[in-house]
């Protein structure tokens, strides 16, 4: 199985908008591709983000999880 670990970068560029982005995630979803997010990483993000963006961000890691994809501590 192929694997995805997301970055500050990626989530960033999610939170902030980038059409790219929600792509890149969206085509990720599509196929057989399991997605991890470090937790530190994500915490890192969210620190710097405003409270809708941090839901946002939220709604992709639900997402994850709910695909049965794990986070990485």
């Amino acid at each position: 199985m192929t694997g995805y670990v997301f970055d500050d970068t990626v989530l960033l560029a999610y939170a902030q908008g980038s059409l790219t982005t929600a792509s890149l995630i969206a085509h990720l979803a599509e196929r057989d591709i399991r997605m991890a997010v470090p937790t530190l990483t994500l915490a890192s993000v969210k620190a710097e983000l405003g409270e809708e963006q941090r839901e946002g961000i939220d709604g992709v890691i639900d997402n994850i999880d709910a695909r049965g994809c794990c986070r990485i501590g």
